[in-house]
């Protein structure tokens, strides 16, 4: 069940939450791997929702976890069954958040464990046309993110991706985007 705060966003009542996934949750706020595999053991969902994330309700614990550049969060919660092809409430899946925070290396990872790269958002964005919006700035300081960059960028050349629509996407910007 969803109910009103205070600010009038919905918010799941908390009572409904098992101790389990409020663990889950407790975890994920502090980046920490083991008390999330410590929850996840003991029933926690790796599928819970936000479904007051400011910006995209419904955001997966992968996303968050992607969001907060934790790596070992991303496996934990892909071992222990995370979808990794939720869409949130515009959309966006966990390797689409990978590219807006240019996590290459973790978007590498759930690309080879089969994430769907070509889903798109609300706004008609797909993983590759995200990757041309947030590619590595400074490949010198970089280097490893700058080679999954490459390795991803490739991965979806390879996987019959348009490339030159998706960076005429990127270049776009603008809401909708003309078919």
């Amino acid at each position: 069940n969803i109910m009103p705060n205070k600010e009038g966003r919905q918010e799941p009542a908390l009572q409904e939450l098992s101790n389990t996934e409020k663990e889950v949750r407790h975890s994920l706020t502090y980046f920490n791997s083991w008390w999330l595999k410590a929850a996840l053991q003991h029933g926690g969902n790796p599928n819970l929702l936000d479904p007051v994330e400011f910006l995209h309700p419904n955001q997966s614990l992968l996303s968050a976890a992607v969001l907060s550049h934790n790596a070992e969060n991303v496996q934990v919660l892909i071992d222990a069954g995370a979808d990794l092809n939720h869409q949130d409430g515009g959309g966006y899946t966990a390797v689409m958040t990978g590219a807006g925070c240019r996590e290459y290396q973790i978007i590498e990872q759930m690309l080879l464990l089969g994430a769907d790269y070509t889903l798109e958002t609300e706004h008609g964005t797909t993983l590759a046309s995200d990757c041309f919006m947030f590619p590595i700035p400074d490949k010198a300081q970089f280097p490893e993110k700058a080679a999954a960059y490459e390795r991803v960028m490739r991965f979806l050349e390879q996987h019959g991706v348009d490339m030159e629509a998706a960076k005429r996407r990127a270049e776009w910007r603008g809401e909708p985007f003309p078919k």
